[in-house]
């Protein structure tokens, strides 16, 4: 009975208990604060301060950051919050002239855009839109781009004098060494036409008022009958560039770039493998007669099969029977008289069609035209070549002449001109010159003629000068200093008075066999 009453009591202990105990926290908090209790679990009630007690995120010790919302309860919005967190803004430096760079010493932290603020900073005068670190330096004493220097101490000065090297103190300054300055510089001056800047002899001064200068190529200017000479009509100015002006063959220009020129031995200037130097050591080079550089055993002094014709020379080295080159005379017109064109060949007959191209014979003075050569009118002479068009054996009396056009303007222009000709004031013909070549044909006319001749085509402002010669390559007329230079626009040169190499012939119509 005892032990029955214990029980009893401690299951209505038991049921007091669990009777106490609430079912939510919405029945535990029932007769207390609503705005003392931490909905959000910050540890921060609205009594305390949170003044969104819906987010953990805002209360009086969060951050204030950039983003619309006042996250740390002080009713201040990001930028208006001077507790705003930096981290989530952006530095803006205040632009007073608004010409995009910013005063560095001024600057705000901002969530958004600000008006007459910038991210770009380095404006070294920021009431004065023209002075930023993208303007030009000029010439004011004014650091214009903000780099610390001012006018000629800056690198990137954009205003100021173009000044160029006098280096050689003749008054004349070097266009190839220029400098840009607010004041000139010592050793500078503004002309730029010196073509040598060290040496002072050679300058623009026309010394001998003859239109050319030093640097025109005059080959003496205190002489004005003495330009920019060509007497051999070869292009190469004699005292520039030609070391034999009387041989149209020489001059110093290298066309093979293999570092040699005529005038150093080059004997054949359009092949660089051809130079006066013995490759193979055998004391011959392929300018002199080593037909084989590569190789010491083939020169002038082997002979291979004896017939006293070394291998260099002969035909067939290997066939005694077989001798060695001749010098041929090209023959153009099949008259058995060749020009001055000629070529070792082992056979007149180079190309073995029937035709022989080459003849042993020199002296046609026109190889275009097999009526014309040495003996063609016997009855005048049977030496003389002269031309007999009617074989009557008598020629007429004439000259046969090619012309030539180069260029003296140094613009290195490659065009073709026409000239027009006239013999004794009555058109002849128009002629097509090409600058810096033989024209491929010769034309004859009467000797003692009058031969005027004017451009009619051409590039324009391009100076030319023009040579006439006769058919041994000789000048009979030329053209190539001042005031004979002769600008294609222009008018016609001057006129040129035939002479009489031929003078023999007489046939008065050589077109009629029956006038002579």
């Amino acid at each position: 009975m005892r032990l029955l009453h214990g029980s009893l009591f401690l299951l209505l202990i038991s049921c007091s208990s669990e009777e106490k105990q609430p079912e939510t926290v919405e029945q535990e908090n029932q007769g207390l604060d609503p705005f003392a209790i931490d909905n959000d679990g910050d540890g921060i009630s609205e009594n305390d301060g949170d003044c969104d007690d819906g987010n953990a995120e805002i209360n009086p010790n969060a951050n204030e950051v950039c983003d619309d919302i006042d996250n740390d309860c002080d009713g201040k919005i990001d930028e208006e919050d001077d507790d705003l967190d930096t981290s989530s803004a952006t530095k803006y430096y205040i632009d007073s002239d608004q010409d995009g760079y910013g005063n560095g010493n001024v600057a705000i932290w901002s969530c958004q855009p600000l008006a007459a603020h910038v991210l770009t900073v380095g404006d070294c005068d920021d009431e004065d839109a023209s002075i930023h670190p993208d303007a030009p330096e000029l010439c004011d004493e004014i650091d214009n781009d903000c780099d610390e220097d001012i006018d000629d101490a800056d690198d990137n000065l954009a205003d100021g004098t173009l000044y160029y090297e006098d280096f050689d103190v003749d008054g004349y300054g070097d266009p190839g060494m220029s400098i840009l300055a607010c004041i000139q510089p010592a050793g500078y001056i503004l002309d730029n036409q010196d073509c040598d800047d060290t040496d002072p002899n050679i300058n623009p001064t026309d010394g001998d008022n003859d239109g050319l200068t030093l640097c025109d190529a005059d080959c003496d200017d205190t002489d004005p009958a003495v330009g920019a000479t060509d007497f051999d009509g070869d292009g190469a100015i004699a005292c520039i560039d030609d070391c034999d002006d009387m041989n149209p063959l020489l001059q110093r220009n290298d066309f093979d770039g293999d570092g040699l020129s005529t005038c150093d031995g080059d004997c054949n200037d359009f092949d660089p493998l051809i130079l006066d130097i013995d490759e193979d050591g055998d004391g011959f080079s392929a300018c002199f007669i080593d037909c084989d550089d590569s190789d010491p055993m083939i020169s002038p002094l082997f002979d291979g099969d004896g017939d006293g014709v070394h291998v260099c020379m002969d035909c067939n080295d290997a066939d005694a029977t077989i001798g060695g080159f001749i010098t041929g005379y090209m023959d153009g017109d099949q008259d058995g008289y060749g020009a001055f064109e000629t070529a070792l060949v082992c056979d007149l007959d180079a190309d073995g069609d029937g035709i022989q191209e080459y003849t042993t014979t020199f002296g046609d003075c026109n190889d275009f035209d097999d009526l014309t050569y040495p003996g063609a009118a016997q009855n005048d002479s049977g030496a003389l070549c002269l031309q007999d068009s009617d074989e009557d054996g008598y020629g007429a009396a004439g000259i046969c002449l090619s012309f030539s056009l180069y260029d003296t303007g140094g613009d290195g222009w490659d065009q073709t001109s026409a000239i027009q000709v006239y013999i004794d004031g009555i058109w002849y013909q128009d002629l097509r010159l090409s600058k810096g070549q033989w024209e491929v044909q010769y034309h004859c006319f009467p000797s003692g003629s009058l031969l005027d001749i004017g451009y009619i085509s051409g590039p324009q402002n391009i100076e030319n000068a023009f040579a006439v010669y006769d058919a041994w390559g000789q000048i009979q007329y030329q053209s190539n200093v001042a005031p004979d230079r002769v600008d294609i626009a222009g008018g016609d040169l001057p006129i040129i008075t035939l002479g009489l190499p031929d003078s023999g012939g007489t046939d008065g119509d050589d077109a009629n066999s029956q006038l002579q």
